[in-house]
This record gives structure tokens, sequence and C-alpha cells, in this order.
């Protein structure tokens, strides 16, 4: 039918037109070749992305060019080709470098926000995603219909679980998030997308599946979960948002902290030398590791937590734009100090950005609130600062310091310099000052609160310094002996007792009942009960119910005392002539409940017979 002309556009894919059947009983022909109007490789950077990849047939399509007649235009189309990516597909699809036209109409999308921001929180907690839920919701229709790109299926899966757990007990499991990959069945990956298209599912949490031909015109948002290899990819899924006429979405891009440590001051520097780039591009697929410990700050790592206090942008930090390099100029998008926009400008040649809904999360700080993750609980572990005696000198140039920013920039302000760093800030700063030398320890020093430290935090670690700090030595503690000078003749009387031990073999003398524990003149004392006991504490705050007469005689040291445990203690073991006696005072509060005959007390002997 092909070959007869009945059809006039065909779509097909790489695989199928270079198949030896099609080139044979199709290309081959005639009458078909003669009446190719041109080949259009439409989504062509994948020509690039893929044709070395999962689908080399993509990166072979240039052999046509020699099955067809010469001359038979071929038409490459994408939203996404950036200097390094345009140049491969012009060598794949075998283009003659000096005959062709390149028409570029630009891919931004002035409607949808850029967010970017570190992953602060665990990654297998998920609990970055928590703002994709709101807090009070009530109905289905007010989680924000989104895609979450998650190229890891198992990953995915664990996503979908944990997203739902967020939602309310009601709505949890009715299908409102949805995984949708090319390990799901067609029939059901289609029932996915119809049910979300009608909005019944809300999130998608997907992979490429979901991505190119998809032309939903109301995804109000897309999360890209991890960096993609290129930019490319996520402006890609970044293009899903809000495709209808009038409306606005958002972008967001949750990276790994450790992105923000690969140097691009030093790979620039290295693909200066010739042997770092091929054909003009650079090839090294990861970045070295920066030495400086400040240098993930001030790129950004902090922004966007939980707290919203690192939300400032570092001032004077230029980051290079590499568009040769092999992502593309990724690692450049996500460490920008200046308008994300703009890089993307640089790195595709678009026209200057005019956008109609707030920019991006450095020119529009406030778009982070939109994306907060989870706040978790705070570390138990103990800060590893040791601090030493105040220096007087420092608290003194610290408060000067203090004084000095608030006359620069706050002088009609209502607060005082204390609002920009407080007293016992000054006090914890002056008194570790020489462990200080990079905004890490800076930030430690503060414990990781100080509302101003995207602000200021370079000039403090600056000023801090320039200080000459005297060391006055650990800061003075109270010794335990002093605080046990001051007890009382009962708590001695108490010490000894407990240091009192039982030999083995030897029967344990009675512990005696510390002065301060003994009832009061007009406390009734009960009866004793038969058994080897001694009187047990009878405390004012807790009158007992019903007899306490008795205390362990010695190890171990796990006591049973019956009004503060109603069942006895079955894993305990005491020691001999014990456990009738604990069973019979669990018998007098529960006269109900007939003792085990195990438990029964020993009955005395039978007097001898009478002669």
């Amino acid at each position: 039918e092909i070959v007869a002309g009945q059809w006039r556009i065909v779509v097909i894919s790489p695989e199928m037109i270079l198949s030896k059947k099609f080139i044979n009983n199709v290309i081959r022909k005639p009458e078909m070749s003669r009446r190719v109007l041109s080949v259009v490789v439409d989504e062509a950077h994948v020509v690039s992305h893929w044709g070395s990849g999962f689908r080399k047939r993509y990166g072979t399509l240039g052999v046509l060019r020699a099955l067809l007649p010469k001359g038979t235009p071929f038409v490459a189309m994408s939203a996404t080709l950036p200097e390094r990516v345009r140049k491969d597909v012009l060598t794949k699809l075998q283009y003659d470098q000096n005959k062709f036209t390149y028409l570029n109409l630009g891919n931004d999308r002035p409607n949808v926000s850029l967010i970017v921001r570190a992953l602060q929180n665990p990654m297998n907690s998920y609990s970055d995603l928590d703002f994709l839920i709101p807090k009070d919701i009530r109905t289905g229709s007010e989680v924000r219909k989104g895609f979450i790109y998650a190229d890891n299926v198992s990953g995915g899966l664990d996503m979908v679980d944990y997203i739902d757990g967020l939602l309310p007990t009601e709505l949890r499991g009715t299908g409102l998030i949805r995984p949708y990959n090319a390990a799901l069945s067609k029939e059901c990956r289609d029932l996915v997308m119809e049910l979300f298209k009608k909005g019944v599912v809300r999130i998608m949490v997907c992979t490429d599946a979901a991505g190119m031909g998809c032309n939903i015109p109301d995804i109000d948002i897309v999360v890209q979960w991890k960096l993609t290899s290129t930019v490319s990819s996520f402006v890609q899924r970044a293009g899903r948002a809000a495709r209808g006429s009038g409306r606005t979405g958002l972008a967001v891009l949750l990276v790994e902290k450790s992105v923000y440590d690969a140097d691009l001051d030093k790979s620039c520097q290295d693909d200066q030398k010739p042997k770092g780039k091929k054909n003009g591009l650079r090839q090294a697929s990861s970045y070295p590791k920066a030495k400086s410990k400040d240098y993930a700050i001030k790129r950004g790592v902090l922004r966007g937590g939980s707290s919203g206090l690192s939300d400032g942008v570092a001032i004077g930090v230029d980051v290079p734009v590499d568009i040769s390099s092999i992502d593309e100029g990724a690692h450049s998008f996500v460490q920008a100090t200046t308008c994300r926009r703009e890089v993307l400008t640089r790195i595709y040649g678009n026209d200057k950005a005019k956008p109609t809904a707030p920019c991006c999360d450095i020119c529009n700080p406030e778009l982070l609130n939109l994306t907060r993750p989870a706040a978790l609980p705070p570390s138990t572990r103990k800060s590893n600062v040791l601090y030493e005696a105040v220096d007087p000198a420092t608290k003194s140039s610290l408060e000067e310091w203090r004084g000095k920013i608030w006359n620069r920039d706050f002088d009609d302000a209502i607060f005082s310099p204390a609002g920009i760093l407080s007293d016992g800030a000054i006090e914890r700063l002056s008194s570790v000052a020489n462990a200080i030398d990079n905004l890490i320890s800076l930030e430690r020093a503060l414990g990781g609160g100080w509302a101003w430290f995207g602000t200021y935090g370079d000039e403090l670690l600056t000023e801090i310094k320039r200080l000459p700090f005297r060391s006055m030595g650990p800061k003075s503690k109270q010794k335990r002996g002093a605080k046990r000078a001051v007890v009382g003749a009962a708590d001695e009387e108490e010490s000894a007792a407990k240091r009192t031990r039982v030999s083995e073999g030897a029967t344990p003398a009675p512990t005696p009942t510390p002065a301060r524990l003994q009832p009061a003149a007009s406390t009734s004392q009960p009866p004793a009960i038969a058994g080897p006991s001694t009187p047990a504490p009878t405390y004012s705050h807790y009158p007992p119910r019903y007899p306490q007469n008795f205390t362990p005689m010695g190890y171990p040291p796990s006591f049973y005392y019956p009004s503060y445990y109603p069942t006895p203690p079955h894993n305990y073991t005491p020691i001999q002539g014990l456990p009738a006696m604990y069973y019979q005072h669990y018998a007098i509060s529960n006269p109900q409940t007939p003792l085990p005959p195990q438990y029964q007390p020993p009955q005395p002997p039978p007097p001898p017979p009478s002669s």
C-alpha cells in the first residue's frame, strides 16, 4: 500500500525503516523512491541522546541518504538542540556542514516558573515531596495535577506509596497517585493516561514513557527527581507543564547535594587543553569535586530548606556555563546564582526571556515556599563544637561589627543590632572563633539557625578571620564532687546502703530505709506478712491502695512494687524464698484471682505425732 501511493504520510520508527524487509520491499522500489518528498526526524535530540544507547538505530538514520535519491531533503526538529547536540545530530544524519538551514524559534516557556533546590532530606525518605499534598486537603481535586519523573521504576513505586500515605485516610488507595512506566502493560498505561486526562488520577510518577508526544493542557506542576543526564532532558519534561492557553505552571528540579560540589571552575580551565575535547566537545562525564568547603553553600545547596533561613543568593559568585559539556550545562543550571532562564537562553541561543509568570527561584525566592521539604526531627547527636571561655576582645569586635551592619543597612529599623546577631550567638562565636575557618564551621558554631546566614555569612566569616583570637582555656565546669559536698546526712546514709553488696551464700542484711523517705508519723503502718521482708518506703504523693511492706532482698536490681505494677513481672527471677511472697502480695490486692499451685505459700510442716 505504501509503494502504491495509498498513504501520503508514513509515521515509522527507526527500527522498522532500517529493517531489511522495509528497505528491500519499499525503499529500493523505484516507483517509491521517486515519490519521497522528505524524511522528517521529529524529536531529533534523541538521535544524539539515544543513538549511542538503548536505541542505536536512531544513530544510524543517516544511511537513508544512500538509499534515497540524491538531494532528498532531511528535516530534523526538536525543542532542545543545544550546540553540542546540534553538532552531533548533523554528523549522525550526514548533513553537509556547508549546506543546511538552521532555524531557531526558541524554547522558552514564559508561563512556567523554574525552581531548583537540593534534596534536603535522605532520598529514601521521599519527604522532600511533601509539598505535593496540601496539609488541609479534603478532596482529591485539591491536589495539583502533575508529573513526577523518576527514572528508577522500583523507586517510583516506593514514591507512589509514600505520596499516597500523605493523603487523608479516606483518600488513600483511591487511585489519586499512580505509576506510569514501560513495565506496565499497554492496556494499563492507556487506562492510567485516560484517567489522568479526566482528572481522576492527580499525580503520575512516570518515566519518559509519559513524556514525548504527551499534550495535556492542564498539568500544573512537573517535578524531576534527581538531576537528569542532560539539561535537555529536564527542559523537555518541564515543557509538559501548563500547555493550555492562559495557564501557568511550575517546573521543579530536585537534585542531589553532590551536584553542588562539582567544581565547574576547574573543569572549564581543564577543558582549555586540547586533550580535554574531541571535535570541540568536552568528553568528560563527571566533574572534579570542589576542595573548598564553602563552594556548595555559595552556590545554593542550603536554599529551599524547611526553615527558609538560607534562601539568600550569594553575591559575586560567577558560575561558568560550559555549553560544550556532555551534560549540556546541567550543572551550571543548578549552581546558577543569576537568573536560571538566562542560563537556558545562553545554552539554547534563545531570544531575551519575557516571562509571564514568576521567573525562577533566583529572581523570585518566594517560589521556594511552594516546594518546602518536610522538617525532620532534630538530630539527637550532640554538637562536636568544643566551646571555650569567651574572649572579651573577640566579643567586643563582633558587637562592633553587628553595629556597623545595622548602621549601614538598618539605621531606620525598629529593631536593635541584636536582631542581626544576638548576644548569645556572639558569646558562642567568641569562644570558638579560632576553629572557624569556613562557612560550614561558622554555621555549625551558630547552631544552624541564624536567619541572616545567606546575607551576611561571608562578611561575618571575613570579620572572624581578621580577629586576633586569644584562647581563654576550656570553659569552666562545676565538678561533680563539689555538687555532692552539700548532700545531707540522709543521702550519705542512702549512698552507703547502695554500696552494700551481698556475698554469695550469705544472708543479706536488710536495706535501711532513708530517713527522707520515712512515712509521716501520722501514717498508719500496715500489718506485716509472714516471710523474709523489710519495710518498703511509702511515698506520700502516691498512697498505697493495699498493704505494701516488702522490698526484694538483693540482686537483681529490678524491684517490684505492687502499687506501681498491677501484675507481677513474669520475667523477674527473684532469689530463693521470694516467689511465694511476691504472689501472696499480689493475691492480697487481687483476691478474685486464685494463685497457681506452684505459687501457693509454703505450708508449715505437720506437727509430730503424739506419743
